[in-house]
């Protein structure tokens, strides 16, 4: 396999680029956020990705969401962890980014707080009828700017 973006054949990582999830190399990764290996399966609510399937990832910004949100409602964290019924450690962890929560207390904190923690995104299936099956979104860059 080789970069989406720059053609490169070596070892590629998966990143969020503009709202695309894409199989870039170590030069290009730094043009979206990394989704880390380890983290993959945490980040990705379900279970299989395929390219025209919808994918749920937990918003970056989650921890500072629950903690705002929280302390606007003057709760401590026990407070909102008697509320959601779940540990105060937990509640702790999530809130210093420590661990990504799972589906389940995903969608208790979702609920609570009546907001929303994920983001959907959608690949569309592009096809594109070119001879050169090594075609990079990089190359058809280059020859948009010509």
């Amino acid at each position: 396999m080789s970069c989406d973006l720059c053609g490169y054949s070596g070892e590629l990582f998966r990143a969020q680029i503009e709202g695309s999830l894409m199989e870039v190399c170590k030069n290009c990764v730094k043009f979206g956020v990394l989704i880390e290996k380890e983290k993959e399966f945490n980040k990705l609510v379900k279970s299989k990705f395929r390219k025209d399937e919808t994918v749920v990832l937990l918003k970056e910004n989650y921890n500072l969401l629950i903690k705002k949100l929280r302390e606007k409602q003057n709760f401590t964290q026990e407070d909102l962890a008697k509320k959601l019924n779940e540990k105060l450690s937990l509640i702790h962890k999530i809130e210093n980014k420590d661990i990504e929560p799972n589906e389940a207390v995903i969608k208790k904190l979702e609920s609570f707080f009546r907001i929303k923690l994920t983001e959907e995104y959608k690949e569309e299936k592009v096809k594109l009828d070119f001879k050169n099956s090594s075609l990079t979104i990089g190359d058809l860059l280059k020859l948009k700017k010509k």
